[in-house]
């Protein structure tokens, strides 16, 4: 019997305090055995005699063996999907249903459509090619107007009809082509142009060296005026 080894923390150049990006479970099994197979070699006893009932179970490096010949360590599970809301209903909404929806007009979205639909992001050298980029952008833009359960990705990929790591791929894909527009669609004044809204905005109502106001009420006040 040989007492359970847990890796500690930095093991294989992992820093804890760092980001890391998402880990799966197959692979933490993978790094785990690893640990746990050189652990094992450093603490037996090299005069120890092979137990004759030993078996795989026994034996971290047959297990690791195991774990890397493996995709998946579970059996795959066939989740029955149907894009027919992508392709037949969505399409077919009337602009307010539309709306409802994708949270924006069917010209503004497409005109985010044309503004992405080339970007690196959705190009790769891979044989299998990727799900059309207006099908992804319709997927991230659902989850953008959506919070909690409504924007899950299960709940999301029933309703689009594709897997969870899809929904996961094509919300950061569009996110990345969106946030390349930055410099394009949300500049910062030039000094000329702040001068010009200082001068504005002081004439129209008395406030020194404002650029812009946010919605709402400039200053809350506790209670109404008498007025």
């Amino acid at each position: 019997m040989y007492s359970t080894v847990i890796p500690p923390s930095g093991i294989f150049g992992l820093n804890p305090q760092s980001k890391m990006p998402r880990t799966s479970e197959r692979q933490k099994v993978i790094e785990f055995l690893e640990a746990y197979a050189i652990a094992k070699e450093f603490l037996e006893s090299s005069d120890d005699e092979e137990c004759d009932g030993e078996d795989i179970f026994d034996d971290p490096v047959e297990l690791l063996a195991l774990a890397t010949s493996r995709r998946y360590l579970q059996p795959r599970i066939e989740v029955p999907k149907s894009r027919h809301w992508l392709k037949e209903v969505l399409p077919n909404l009337d602009p307010l249903r539309y709306r409802q929806s994708m949270r924006v007009s069917r010209e503004t979205f497409q005109f985010i459509l044309r503004s992405i639909e080339n970007h690196a992001v959705f190009k790769n050298n891979s044989k299998n090619k990727q799900l059309a980029v207006e099908d992804q952008l319709s997927i991230a833009m659902w989850r953008f107007g959506r919070c909690g359960n409504g924007a899950s990705v299960m709940d999301t990929s029933s309703r689009f009809g594709v897997s969870e790591g899809m929904v996961h791929k094509a919300t950061k894909r569009v996110i990345t082509a969106i946030l390349s527009l930055e410099s394009q669609y949300l500049p910062w004044y030039s000094t000329s142009e702040k001068n010009a809204m200082k001068n504005r905005i002081y004439n129209e109502s008395g406030f020194e060296d404002c650029v812009r106001f946010l919605d709402g009420t400039t200053i809350v006040f506790a209670v109404s005026t008498a007025s």
